[in-house]
């Protein structure tokens, strides 16, 4: 089996993984709500908390900082720097 050298062939751009949290989007005071129940809302913490972590060591992202808070209805997301 032999195979053809090709030449100026383009390298296609890598997909964006679609994003569930908008954090690149945040500015400081910002937020954003997820709705839970009571009995899912602290697995919805964690799983935000986890995510801005990963966002912030993903990014070099070390003077963002975000605060998530259960509230009425569900879960809240607030960037604090």
């Amino acid at each position: 089996m032999s195979l053809a050298v090709e030449k100026n062939i383009p390298v296609p751009p890598l997909p964006q993984p679609k994003r569930l949290y908008p954090f690149p989007d945040m500015e400081v005071g910002d937020s954003f709500f997820c709705p839970a129940k009571v009995e899912d809302a602290l697995l919805v913490v964690t799983r935000i908390r986890t995510a801005s972590r990963a966002f912030r060591a993903r990014h070099g992202a070390t003077t963002k900082k975000f605060k998530i808070r259960r509230v009425a209805k569900g879960v809240r997301c607030w960037r604090t720097a």
